[in-house]
């Protein structure tokens, strides 16, 4: 650890809670009161990423163990249970590993090739809706993106019905808005969209291509993740065929087809990337070890329920579940989720213990979901059947992760670019005279995509997260980001991320105490929350309003 990073536990942190003055004239509504208590938050980190909980995998033991610390700890600092439901959201999902003996074979004229799993290709999906036992076409279907709106086709010009499409990661280059958002990331780049877009259009499956220059991810960390049980909802639509294949295995994909991977690449620089089928086929005899089985979300709530069917309520998100038990790293098995997202959940019972002793003028529902890490499971069940109506959500402030480097001089509102939530965390940051950042480095929709708020907004709920932009207080930006960029690099979703790494407890008071003036400007002005008239997002606003659902 460097001597600059040492250095920052010894400056102290001055935070003071101050009314919120505008244009001269006092911002009168309830005040929560109070301020996050590090040693509580500590105590809470400590349990929930410890061993004993093996990493808190969906559905399985150490999981069970954190739900029921977690409603432990809720009824005792005063939360109430949902009315008519209590403290769990019971969740019926299915699970499924692909086991080594699988077969994915390439059919080339006369001749096969085998690649292996988890070295050449690892499985996106599992189950019998994967099987092809017959040698199946194959198409390229470039970024495989179907985009009305920006009048973009990838499927235009080819017949995938029945046969099994190949696309690149990513999405279209652009440098204006009005196409693709930019160098902004949108929706069509997720992998999960790619293939709903091809069962859509009668595809048998999909194969995105893995390419290290491409993705800012290491192969190796994706096979290790892709190692993991594939985990849906056991009402879920099938999911079909679909894999990451690593590059270096395009050869047999694309021969005799007249292309190479290269070429295709070189074809994109020149923005006429087409689609084509080839004369390759493939098949596919997967192995799996399945179950099926119960997790849950876990649901408090701190405020008045004696009018619960009528009441509006602020929602606050944290998913509690990581990656559990997987393939060792320095003989350590257990990925302990400490950062991901333990200290997210630790905080955030701290701050609903804090409400639970100053009752909001709003009442605010605390979800702690399950299967994040699969694909948001908890949070999309939630917004299927939500314990009050989504038109009557204000909004949604998800907690996803917390500074841990250095106190920090500004925040980012991850999703503040679509609703008024960004203006109330502004308020929320000036309070603690922090800066709400904006930096164009950072892709505020490429984050937004890829937690539990993201599913909320889709359900038309006004949604938001903070995270800590570039500026530290005792850190150089230079060391920051070289911090971060190894964190990223070689502890995130590893065995790594465990307790006994460095924490810094004035960087994580100062943001729990961000998300405490942010819960006070939304439960105290709850009618200025909405989506802009941009947002994707504020149609589905409107049908829940008028369905009143």
């Amino acid at each position: 650890m460097s001597a600059e990073i040492q250095f920052l536990v010894e400056k102290p942190l001055s935070l003071a809670y101050i009314l919120y003055m505008f244009s001269g004239m006092l911002l009168l509504f309830s005040l929560i009161t109070g301020t996050p208590d590090t040693v509580a938050i500590s105590r809470h980190w400590h349990f929930l990423s410890s061993d004993q909980l093996e990493g808190r995998g969906t559905g399985t033991r150490g999981e069970r163990i954190a739900g029921d610390y977690l409603i432990s700890q809720l009824k005792a600092a005063g939360l109430k249970p949902v009315p008519g439901l209590g403290y769990e959201q019971k969740i019926p999902m299915h699970g499924g590993i692909a086991m080594p003996n699988s077969v994915l074979t390439f059919h080339s004229g006369d001749s096969v090739f085998q690649p292996v799993l988890h070295k050449d290709y690892g499985t996106l999906t599992t189950g019998a809706s994967t099987f092809l036992p017959e040698p199946t076409g194959l198409v390229f279907v470039g970024y495989g993106i179907i985009a009305p709106e920006y009048d973009y086709n990838d499927y235009q010009a080819v017949d995938v019905t029945g046969k099994v499409v190949i696309y690149l990661s990513g999405e279209p280059p652009s440098s204006t808005a009005e196409f693709f958002q930019g160098p902004r990331s949108t929706i069509y780049s997720l992998p999960a969209i790619k293939h709903r877009t091809a069962i859509g259009q009668g595809a048998a499956g999909t194969i995105q291509i893995y390419d290290p220059d491409r993705d800012s991810r290491s192969w190796t960390a994706w096979i290790r993740e892709l190692s993991f049980e594939d985990v849906i909802q056991s009402y879920s639509i099938t999911s079909g065929f679909s894999i990451l294949l690593h590059k270096d295995q395009t050869g047999w994909l694309f021969r005799d087809s007249n292309r190479t991977y290269l070429e295709l690449l070189e074809q994109e620089k020149r923005y006429n990337l087409t689609s084509f089928e080839l004369k390759t086929r493939l098949s596919f005899h997967g192995s799996f070890r399945s179950r099926d089985f119960l997790s849950r979300n876990i649901l408090a709530v701190a405020g008045d329920t004696t009018d619960w069917k009528n009441t509006r309520l602020v929602l606050v998100s944290s998913h509690y579940d990581h990656l559990g038990i997987g393939p060792a790293a320095n003989r350590d098995s257990i990925y302990n989720g400490a950062m991901d997202n333990a200290i997210g959940v630790a905080v955030t019972l701290e701050l609903a213990g804090i409400l639970a002793r100053n009752p909001p003028p709003v009442p605010v529902l605390f979800v702690f979901t399950t299967g994040e890490e699969k694909g948001l499971l908890g949070s999309i069940y939630y917004t299927n059947f939500p314990v009050r109506p989504l038109s009557s959500t204000v909004a949604c402030i998800n907690i996803d992760g917390i500074n841990f480097l250095d106190p920090a001089t500004g925040y980012l509102a991850i999703g503040g670019i679509y609703s008024t939530l960004g203006d109330l965390a502004s308020e929320a940051l000036d309070s603690h005279d922090l800066t709400r950042l904006t930096p164009p480095s950072i892709s505020d929709d490429d984050s937004f995509l890829r937690s539990d708020h993201y599913a909320f907004a889709q359900a038309g709920i006004p949604s938001v997260s903070l995270i800590e932009g570039p500026g530290h207080v005792n850190v150089s930006e230079e060391s920051a980001q070289t911090f971060k960029h190894l964190w990223d690099q070689t502890v995130y979703h590893s065995p790594f991320d465990d307790s006994r790494q460095y924490i810094n407890w004035k960087a994580v008071h100062q943001h729990a105490s961000v998300y405490l003036s942010l819960l006070n400007q939304v439960t105290g002005n709850p009618d200025d929350v909405r989506w802009y008239r941009s947002s994707p997002f504020r149609q589905i606003r409107l049908q829940t309003q008028a369905e009143n659902r």
